[in-house]
Formats: C-alpha cells, structure tokens, sequence
C-alpha cells in the first residue's frame, strides 16, 4: 500500500537532503502500521491506539462497563485529575455529545489554588469518585490534583482507597503506589501516547462513568 505525504514550502524549514530521509522514514512507518506490524504498532511513534484487539477488546469493554455501572449506582460525582492528551479526548467528547449526565469534575489541569479549593467546596458532602490519569505520574499539575484529592478522600471517607482509580503505566511509581495503597489500577499501554489515548480506557473509563 502506497502513502504519500504532500507538504508546501518545505525548503524554507528543513535541507533536501534531510526533508527526503525524514519522509521516507514516515512513509514506511505509515505503511507498516496500516497493514498491521506489530513491530511498527509496538515500536514506532506509540502506534498501539489502531490495534482495537488488544486496547479495546471486547473483555475489556465488558469489564469498563460494569466497573462504570457500580460508580454510577453509588456515586454523585466523578473527579479526574489529567491534563494535556491524556484527558482532552474525553472532554472533547462530553463538550462536544452534551449527553453528560453525570457530574464531572477536571482537577489536574491547573496550578490555581483558589481553583482547587473551588472544587473541593463544590464536591463537599458528595459521595465522590476520583481517576488519576498520569502515564508516567511526573506531570506537576496531575501529581497536584492527586495530591488533593486524596488528602480529601482520607479526611472525609472510611477507606479511602476505595474510592480511586489510577491509570498509568505498568511497573511505573504510579502502579506501585497503587499496588501499596489498594487504588484500583488501570493500565496506560507503552504503546499509546496520551494524545492517541482516546480510544483505550484512558477516555473510555471516565466516558463510560459519564454516559
């Protein structure tokens, strides 16, 4: 299967000797990850988000939507802590569908104190659910939101941990906290970068929460 990329005005940005090796390079990736390499899907530029299979599986789906189900039943609200790709796929659904009709709260995309407390106060006496999405758990505004969150959950609930999901990357500083605390732990796949993410239960978890 041939791929063929058109740019403009290339020469203003980049040698041609360089421009030609770089597109060759895009082109056999491209090639390759249609027609399905794993090696391509596991190695190249996280193409894992087109193997449905296995990111999105049937099992899978089975399993987001009973876990989605039981939040629902005995929760009022649902807070995520995330930011950049990782959470705007999800949001761009739920701003762009309007078929929300459970209450979602972002909590990991400021720095903003007087934002922070602002949700908090919101949540007060809410039975509240909370998702941590950080593939690697070094991104300084999840590590905030995660870090309110469940300093509230301890204070306000019995239990805590039962109240959190993590989605991170396996064997990641995030997995282990989860394995110590008892967080439920989803995992964040190598193979998916966060802006590819909206097809795995990074955005289906908190999608299948909200709908």
């Amino acid at each position: 299967m041939a791929i063929q990329f058109t740019f403009h005005h290339k020469e203003k940005y980049i040698a041609s000797k360089q421009w030609e090796d770089s597109l060759m390079s895009h082109q056999k990736i491209a090639e390759k990850a249609i027609l399905g390499s794993k090696e391509t899907v596991h190695h190249a530029n996280m193409l894992g988000w087109m193997d449905f299979k296995l990111f999105a599986s049937k099992e899978e789906l089975d399993e987001i939507n009973t876990f989605s189900k039981s939040i629902r039943e005995n929760y009022d609200v649902l807070v995520i802590s995330g930011v950049g790709g990782s959470i705007q796929a999800t949001l761009a659904v739920i701003q762009c569908l309007k078929t929300a009709d459970f209450e979602t709260i972002v909590i990991g995309n400021t720095l903003s104190t007087r934002s922070i407390h602002s949700i908090l106060k919101k949540i007060k006496k809410k039975r509240v659910y909370f998702i941590n999405i950080a593939k690697n758990f070094a991104t300084l505004e999840p590590g905030i939101g995660f870090r309110f969150m469940t300093d509230y959950l301890k204070r306000t609930t019995d239990y805590y941990a039962q109240h959190v999901s993590v989605i991170g990357t396996k064997h990641s500083d995030l997995h282990e906290l989860a394995e110590k605390e008892g967080f439920r732990f989803w995992p964040f796949y190598d193979e998916i970068g966060g802006r590819f993410s909206g097809l795995s239960v990074v955005s289906l978890l908190p999608l299948a929460i909200n709908n």
